[in-house]
């Protein structure tokens, strides 16, 4: 119990904030009645293929902006396609949220990519010792070409996002415009690479940096071999945990070993020749199949950067989400990852639910889910939910029918990653913003709304329908006792019971 307990403290690193009365909201806002084209990805595979091809096409500039952003074998492919483009004189931007990228894109693969011509910044560099300012972080995720087309949504760059792992992959949706708006997209790029959260980081800072959070997490095992043993079986179960262990491994290798992976890496393999075959063939033939049509009602909104009381208080992406919710006429479909309602969700919620007004949501099961502790608060909650209207639905984790995917993916573990709401028959969202409160208070976040769209709304409540085959409808409490440990490894299980009263005690800050 000592040993877990201490894990949880590794996982959290939160701290209680009170609550705050209304404020004016700081959101950037663009509306365009210009017809956008517009596509929807939903498969993997198809998504990697697309930005691929947009990097292919880029002549001026590409501005790229991820949460996660690792040395997978789809980060390769995409990053020696970046190479060459700066080779050939395009002005190519990256800004990574400092957080879960530092331990797979550390300074050494940052030198490498500057010597081809690439600028790289990394978003709020912080110690987690810094705990309260740590917790900040730029969700946002983008790709962008020449102020001509962008695309946005929940994937990061990582091979769990694009259906390759063969252990565990996320169902996720990005959605492609070109259009006026893309400028708007791009303007909010600015902003936060010009913002002083953002900075480029040199090797002495970084070895500062991983030393300071390689003695917080070595002082959270006390130096213990048993618990050190156990973190790292555990590690796995949940991405933050498996962030710190990766920590840990780094500081064990010189930086020598280092130099020479991050030169490795943008070095054609024949593995990655391999994943370019199988883009060519598989994912040009997702690509094809994706749903498109125009929207001639589109809203782009973005949150700002930035940290501390004032930030949280302004946060401006929830008011947005909030006003298209409460807007519905007969139906909001809700697909997230996570489904804890922050104060200011939980009042959106009630006045639909008030108003007769249907809500379905599909989030995660335990087996499914990368936050243990997110799915504690939510197996504690969603019965209340439930009796008040909510339509309540868990991701079981298996590959949905009908999902095509490279041999050895079929077998991998999926959990739902999508952030996306749907509004009666002709709107939607799609973007980054999860359905909890780190999106609503601490991390900023941008998505994409488009109305009046029929054609794609209804491909937006087909895909939304297609995973509901593979969830779980809860009906009630009962129901969730007999199901939530569903094909979970005891290991995941004792985890569970451990985190479960911490989790719900922070719940307004997960």
């Amino acid at each position: 119990m000592r040993t877990l307990t201490k894990l949880f403290l590794l996982i959290s690193m939160l701290a209680s904030f009170s609550a705050f009365s209304a404020h004016e909201m700081l959101v950037y806002k663009a509306t365009s009645n210009v017809p956008h084209d517009v596509t929807i990805y939903d498969q993997g595979l198809g998504a990697l293929y697309e930005r691929m091809k947009m990097i292919e096409r880029a002549h001026d500039h590409i501005d790229i902006e991820y949460f996660i952003y690792d040395t997978s074998p789809s980060s390769r492919v995409f990053n020696q396609a970046l190479v060459k483009k700066a080779k050939e004189g395009v002005k190519v931007r990256v800004l990574l949220d400092y957080f879960l990228t530092i331990p797979e894109i550390d300074v050494f693969h940052v030198l490498q990519l500057e010597a081809a011509g690439i600028e790289v910044k990394y978003y709020n560099v912080e110690s987690m010792a810094r705990f309260i300012k740590y917790q900040y972080r730029n969700h946002r995720k983008l790709l962008s070409i020449d102020g001509k087309e962008a695309i946005t949504g929940g994937r990061n760059i990582a091979d769990e996002y694009f259906d390759l792992s063969e252990k565990f992959n996320f169902i996720d949706k990005d959605i492609h415009i070109t259009g006026p708006l893309v400028h708007d997209m791009e303007s909010t790029f600015e902003i936060f690479w010009n913002d002083k959260l953002s900075e480029k980081l040199n090797v002495e800072k970084y070895r500062q940096m991983m030393a300071e959070d390689t003695k917080w997490i070595q002082e959270k095992l006390d130096g213990n071999e048993e618990d050190a043993s156990y973190f790292k079986q555990i590690a796995a179960q949940d991405k933050v945990l498996d962030r710190h262990y990766k920590i840990l491994k780094a500081s064990a290798k010189k930086d020598e070993e280092k130099m020479e992976k991050a030169r490795q890496f943008l070095v054609e393999s024949d593995a990655d020749r391999k994943l370019l075959g199988e883009l060519a063939d598989l994912g040009a033939k997702e690509a094809a199949l994706a749903p498109t049509g125009q929207c001639s009602n589109m809203v782009f909104a973005s949150d700002y950067p930035g940290w501390g009381a004032h930030f949280r208080k302004t946060k401006g992406m929830r008011s947005v989400v909030n006003k298209f919710t409460r807007d519905v006429k007969g139906e909001v479909l809700i697909d997230s990852p996570y489904f804890i309602p922050d104060k200011d969700s939980r009042a959106a919620l009630k006045d639909v639910l008030k108003a007769h007004k249907k809500v379905s949501v599909i989030t995660n099961s335990l087996y499914s889910t990368d936050a243990i502790y997110v799915n504690a608060v939510f197996n504690s909650i969603i019965p209340s939910w439930i009796k008040k209207g909510v339509n309540a639905n868990v991701f079981k984790g298996n590959i949905p029918e009908n999902y095509p995917v490279v041999e050895g993916v079929e077998k991998a573990r999926f959990g739902t990653h999508v952030k996306a709401y749907t509004y009666d028959n002709d709107g939607f969202m799609i973007g980054t913003y999860n359905f909890d409160p780190r999106s609503t208070m601490y991390d900023s976040e941008m998505a994409l709304f488009c109305f009046g769209a029929p054609d794609l709304t209804q491909a937006m409540r087909a895909e939304y329908n297609h995973k509901l085959q593979s969830s779980l409808h809860i009906d009630g409490r009962k129901t969730l006792m007999e199901h939530k440990f569903d094909n979970i490894p005891l290991s995941k299980k004792v985890l569970y019971y451990v985190v479960k009263p911490f989790a719900f005690l922070f719940q307004s800050l997960l």
